[in-house]
């Protein structure tokens, strides 16, 4: 504190004396030139004087060319010190140019009897060093005064400042220091001080003092319990069965809890403070999409969700439902570099319940071909694409031949084991991931082909395909024998039929109803107004 004193009674003094030499100096400069100005106004004053006093007289002389009045005239204002040239010029005119200078007074002399012609001139020039050091002296002696009163103002008001400012506030700044915070020590007051401003401060002081004292007792409490409730919350962060994740916007871990250490594997404990990491690269499988989330999440400034599948290495795919949000900044708007916090749960079990009911709801379950329901469902999509993209699809509807009489012979265990059978004869038969098989139920099944119009021979090779594959012979199990069956197949085109469902299905379905009628176990198109039957005998 020691140090700080001394400081401040440094840098007042220097503060003070910077202050008086520049008020000084202002001053006594204002000064020197108001009163070297007032200096020379006044001996201009004078001179013009003298010439007022004698210039009747001058004229008189000039009109009566009286040289020796003149002279005599001249030689008492030459007398004064002040004065360097007199002379009265008779019958002159202008002022010659040598004469036209400062410091120079020039009268026109009249006739003292009318008309008051002009008789001569007097000129009256000024010694300009006498009144230059006159007023100099002057404004010296004005200037000197001036700054020595200055410097005693100055003085005056050092000490007072100091007597009534400085000192105490040392004081007040020492006893400030010696006490310890959050102490119950306070300040003294300060003597002859007590009703002033200074009196106020040390009040104040002891007010905020005590204010602090009490604060920082509630401090020290809410510090206790927010240790307990961290405590509390690092638990509940560290065994919670949600996985909570922080990341920068680049997409690099800085934070998560064990759950998505649980979760993902060793990508959190290899990716954590590495830069250049991306963790929803090496936690999602599919990274485009989770960004996606954080995209969105970052424009609308809303918690987005998804289900995200995970990354993973030869186990069975495991799936969380992921919930992104970004910090907003103080004035509650989406940081555009704002952090990206996660929340993950773990769904595998439930996406594998929901998994198989769609599985259920979508899927015949003795043949696991589309059933009834998703088989319309597929059949318009078919039929919407081909009319968007110009283009042709064909439906076949297929009726087993003989199922009727292998179920009625061997039971419904034998039938549900021949359309099992068939069922996987009839994919083998079409274009996997483009053309559809489906079961429109008991032995009616459908097949779709996309891109295919109905004269296309790849829709009489599956055709063909598949009579021939259903009528190879199929061994009953537990020795039962071996049965044949064959198909009656349907073939209508959104060529000739249209892009309706409803009016494909009909009209395949009326042309397989004619192969029935016609000898079964072959195909026929249906063709406007007529069905065009196979020519030639898949069997043979």
């Amino acid at each position: 504190m020691k140090t700080f004193r001394h400081n401040l009674h440094q840098r007042f003094t220097v503060l003070m004396l910077v202050a008086a030499l520049l008020v000084g100096f202002v001053i006594s400069v204002w000064s020197y030139r108001s009163e070297y100005a007032q200096a020379v106004q006044d001996s201009s004053r004078a001179l013009e004087a003298m010439v007022q006093s004698i210039e009747k007289t001058a004229a008189i002389a000039a009109y009566n060319f009286d040289e020796t009045l003149a002279n005599e005239l001249m030689a008492g204002l030459r007398l004064h010190p002040q004065v360097a040239i007199a002379q009265v010029l008779f019958n002159e005119g202008e002022l010659r140019d040598s004469e036209e200078q400062a410091f120079t007074i020039s009268r026109q002399l009249k006739s003292p009897f009318p008309p008051h012609d002009v008789v001569g001139r007097l000129i009256l020039r000024a010694n300009k060093a006498a009144i230059q050091a006159q007023a100099t002296a002057r404004a010296r002696a004005q200037a000197i005064s001036i700054a020595i009163q200055t410097a005693l103002i100055t003085l005056v008001l050092y000490v007072a400042a100091g007597r009534f400012v400085s000192r105490p506030i040392v004081k007040l700044a020492d006893g400030v220091a010696a006490i310890e915070p959050g102490s119950s020590q306070r300040l003294p007051p300060l003597p002859n001080h007590e009703s002033d401003e200074l009196g106020m401060l040390v009040d104040g002081t002891n007010q905020l003092l005590q204010s602090y004292e009490g604060n920082l007792q509630r401090e020290r409490e809410l510090r206790r319990e927010v240790e307990v409730m961290e405590a509390q919350y690092r638990q509940i962060f560290d065994s919670t069965s949600a996985g909570i994740f922080v990341l920068d916007n680049d997409g690099r871990l800085i934070n998560s809890n064990p759950t998505v250490e649980r979760l993902v594997g060793s990508v959190v404990s290899q990716g954590k403070g590495q830069k250049g990491q991306d963790f929803v690269v090496g936690v999602f499988k599919d990274p485009e999409r989770a960004w996606s989330l954080i995209d969105r999440a970052r424009e609308c400034g809303e918690t987005m969700s998804a289900d995200l599948e995970l990354v993973h290495a030869g186990a069975a795919p495991r799936w969380v439902h992921c919930l992104i949000s970004v910090q907003h900044d103080h004035n509650n708007e989406v940081r555009q570099n704002g952090l990206v916090e996660g929340v993950v749960y773990d769904i595998t079990e439930r996406h594998k319940a929901e998994a198989v009911t769609r599985h259920r709801a979508e899927y015949d379950g003795l043949t696991g071909l589309n059933n009834r329901h998703s088989t319309e469902h597929l059949i318009d999509q078919m039929a919407l694409d081909a009319k968007r993209l110009n283009k042709h699809a064909c439906i076949l509807c297929i009726d087993l031949d003989g199922f009727k009489r292998v179920n009625d012979t061997y039971g419904h265990h034998a039938g549900d084991y021949v359309l099992r059978v068939c069922a996987q004869r009839m994919l083998n038969c079409v274009r996997r991931g483009h053309d559809l098989v489906g079961r429109m139920g008991g032995d009616e099944f459908v097949v779709a082909l996309a891109n295919c119009a109905i004269k296309d021979a790849a829709v009489g090779r599956t055709a063909e395909a598949l009579i021939s594959g259903l009528s190879e012979p199929i061994t009953l199990a537990d020795d039962q024998g071996t049965v044949a069956i064959g198909a009656s197949i349907g073939i209508a085109s959104t060529s000739e039929s249209g892009f309706s469902r409803e009016g494909l299905l009909a009209a395949a379905d009326c042309a397989m109803y004619e192969v029935k009628r016609t000898g079964k176990n072959t195909y026929a198109t249906a063709l406007p107004d007529v069905f065009q039957k196979a020519a030639v005998d898949p069997l043979n």
